[in-house]
């Protein structure tokens, strides 16, 4: 496809034309999906890259009288998507779906920080100590100089707080 085949194309696909889109996907898409693999080395990457070039041709915004190599500029075009797509795929942490914890009931909303508001200081540090940090409540009593039976009704307040806080 010449250089002014490639500007009638753009011009009728800017109106519309579906026909144009065909003629352009036709003529290039293989092309620009094998500078995608090479480059991003991911067939999938590389079809949405293709794709993603192909679709911004409808929207062209640069003049199209201008262009002078339609080869050049669905290179550019494709390099461009795929430094985009990588850009964005460096500040993404890829997640395992099935990890991904799903609230099942109004009461699973909680958050740490919520439960940690209704406790006092003393509260909230044998919680943690407790549930974060695993320490035992014989180890918690002993380094705090407070008996065991004293420690277990703290904690037995704290976990009498957090039920109430669920029950709302």
């Amino acid at each position: 496809m010449n250089t002014e085949e490639f500007k009638r194309l753009l011009e009728k696909l800017k109106q519309g034309d579906k026909r144009a889109l065909e003629q352009l996907y036709t003529e290039y898409f293989c092309k620009i999906y094998t500078y995608a693999l090479c480059k991003a080395r991911n067939r999938d990457l590389a079809y949405d890259a293709a794709m993603n070039v192909i679709m911004k041709l409808i929207y062209y915004p640069g003049d199209i009288d201008a262009l002078r190599n339609p080869a050049g500029l669905m290179i550019t075009m494709t390099k461009n998507v795929i430094n985009d797509d990588f850009r964005h795929r460096s500040f993404c942490t890829p997640v395992d779906q099935t990890d991904l914890y799903q609230a099942t009931g109004p009461f699973e909303s909680l958050w740490l920080k919520d439960i940690l508001q209704v406790l006092t200081k003393e509260e909230r540090n044998l919680f943690l100590e407790h549930t974060i940090w695993e320490r035992s409540l014989r180890d918690i009593a002993k380094q705090q100089n407070k008996s065991y039976i004293a420690i277990r009704r703290m904690y037995h307040r704290v976990k009498e707080k957090i039920k109430f806080i669920y029950r709302e």
